[in-house]
């Protein structure tokens, strides 16, 4: 498992809502970003250009990723 997955089994009515998950029997994936902002989404079968997708979208929210924090490393005062 990596150590930023979470996977869930049962209820979970409120996070079904605020997430927007409307059919309690699909599977849905979600990429969320360091401020927890879902940056995709995907239910039920997933196909080839999904994948795709999801492998860009990764590779992209990680180079965002490093360049904030070049960012903020650059910004912070040496100590």
């Amino acid at each position: 498992m990596h150590d930023r997955a979470i996977f869930y089994y049962g209820y979970a009515t409120s996070l079904r809502f605020a997430l927007g998950m409307k059919n309690q029997y699909a599977v849905y994936a979600f990429l969320f970003d360091s401020q927890s902002r879902a940056r995709w989404v995907a239910s039920g079968m997933v196909t080839e250009s999904d994948l795709e997708l999801l492998f860009r979208m990764t590779k992209g929210l990680q180079q965002e990723e490093r360049k904030l924090a070049a960012s903020t490393a650059r910004a912070s005062p040496d100590q």
